[in-house]
């Protein structure tokens, strides 16, 4: 099996450049619902109503992704790439956003696999490598196969960055949500988020 993948930190450059329709927020501030670009797996990510406010949709770095924009997310991307085509990559989907005043980012990606056996030996490995790279934590009752991580995001020590990354399986599907932030991230918080993309699935 080979050996892959460890999450590499994403560039976050927030552009606005967004068509959408306005509305209002709460406090009379203009709104803007923004929908996500297309794609057969756009409805199995984290939508902009699932995320805390103040998050944005980088829609630069969202959308439909080939099995080299999959592998460009780990350290190694050519053995990821390598990887992936071995277990049988079928399609994925990536969804990013970020918090431009607090540098606060969400990653979410979503890959399918030709069959099931595919998709778990993909997931144990990424597993088995993310658990080097970190420290790991239990997650229960999501999908078939499930593991957290938490661990630093490759920044700066002086900015003392968290990251904490979840993935899951269910079926022939992968998922891995990460989400990093200059202070501590609860980790409670992003199993949460990883139930609600879960149910996007199920509906």
């Amino acid at each position: 099996m080979a050996t892959r993948r460890r999450l590499a930190a994403p560039v976050l450059v927030v552009v606005l450049a967004i068509g959408a329709v306005g509305g209002c927020s709460d406090d009379g501030e203009p709104k803007v619902t923004v929908t996500l670009p297309p794609g057969s797996l756009a409805d199995r990510v984290l939508q902009e109503d699932d995320v805390p406010d103040g998050f944005v949709p980088l829609l630069t770095q969202t959308g439909p992704a080939d099995i080299t924009k999959i592998a460009g997310f780990s350290s190694d991307s050519a053995a990821a790439e390598s990887s992936l085509r071995e277990h049988g990559f079928d399609t994925g989907y990536v969804v990013q956003y970020g918090d431009q005043k607090s540098g606060r980012f969400i990653v979410n990606v979503v890959s399918t696999f030709e069959t099931t056996e595919g998709a778990t030996a993909d997931l144990t490995a990424d597993l088995e490598s993310a658990r080097k790279s970190g420290t790991p934590f239990i997650v229960t009752d999501l999908g078939d196969q499930a593991g957290g991580v938490r661990g630093g995001n490759g920044s700066s020590k002086q900015t003392a960055s968290d990251l904490v990354t979840v993935r899951w399986r269910k079926g022939s599907t992968t998922w891995l949500l990460a989400v990093g932030a200059s202070g501590t991230v609860e980790q409670d918080a992003v199993v949460k988020l990883a139930r609600i993309v879960l149910e996007h699935a199920t509906d």
